[in-house]
């Protein structure tokens, strides 16, 4: 409509135009149909359509060049384009447990202060699912994904972009030998650590820990190895009995591998050992 000089809009105001982050609240299933998260059975995630993917490449900044793919529709992620995007659903999606688990004392202080701040700003409550916290967490932290496939690292984080390397399972995945690739929990929990290192410095050295293989530590829980930790837990904790065997046993290993890289777990519920019972 053409306005002319004396003539008044009624119209209202414009909407503003949708974040990236609520396309993809609109474009993707981020909850299965029982209410809980959208990954089950044998790593299938709710069906991912081509809008989903672009939608969430998007609220990431992924370099899909970088990659050599294109967004397309997916459930089980084989390639590590869908690999990061079902990682990035799984951590932004319904998590099946509360804000309050999620901002348990037990929790790494450092996160827990920085999840606080997103639970102000949209004004959650204890009983809130925790994925209202985790993708505005994301979002804030992650201005860019992008594929190197560097044998020296799976994911590293610097100035906001995440940097994706070897995902085929080489031994510093932290894999055990029956699985070929990263899986989605896994994938998740290395975002979440990533964009930890978002208010996280980097790691220290392992040398305290005598018997690790690892060369790169955190003193304490409150460190990126102690986010990917918590966060891998208290999500297994709710959502183990909707994998199989086989991808439960080895979400539990990737959260062992990570505990086995913080030097002092005194107090920290993720790392005390207690075996998570697999549906």
């Amino acid at each position: 409509m053409f306005l002319f000089a004396g003539e008044m809009d009624c119209s209202g105001p414009a909407e503003p135009p949708m974040t990236a982050w609520e396309q993809v609240a609109v474009e993707c299933v981020l909850t299965a149909p029982d209410g809980g998260a959208p990954l089950s059975g044998a790593g299938v995630l709710q069906p991912v359509s081509q809008a989903c993917a672009e939608a969430m490449g998007e609220a990431i900044a992924m370099d899909w060049e970088s990659f050599d793919e294109t967004p397309r529709a997916f459930t089980t992620a084989v390639t590590p384009a869908e690999i990061v995007i079902g990682g990035a659903l799984v951590a932004a999606g319904t998590q099946g447990f509360t804000v309050g688990a999620a901002l348990d004392e037990q929790a790494p202080a450092t996160m827990t202060a920085r999840l606080e701040r997103f639970r102000g700003l949209d004004d959650l409550v204890d009983d809130d699912d925790a994925g209202l916290l985790w993708a505005p967490f994301l979002a804030d932290a992650v201005d860019e994904v992008h594929y190197t496939g560097s044998a020296d690292y799976v994911m590293r984080y610097s100035e906001g972009r995440i940097d994706v390397g070897d995902l085929d399972g080489e031994e510093d995945v932290g894999l055990s030998a029956g699985a070929e690739a990263v899986l989605v929990p896994q994938a998740a929990s290395f975002l979440v650590h990533e964009a930890s290192h978002s208010f996280y410095a980097g790691h220290g050295s392992c040398e305290p820990l005598e018997t690790t293989p690892y060369v790169w530590c955190d003193d304490t829980s409150d460190g990126a190895y102690g986010v990917g930790a918590w966060w891998l837990w208290t999500w297994l904790g709710a959502n183990a009995d909707r994998l199989d065997e086989f991808h439960c046993r080895e979400a539990q290993h990737a959260l062992y591998e990570q505990c086995q890289r913080i030097v002092d777990v005194a107090g920290f519920a993720a790392c005390a050992g207690v075996e998570i019972e697999c549906g």
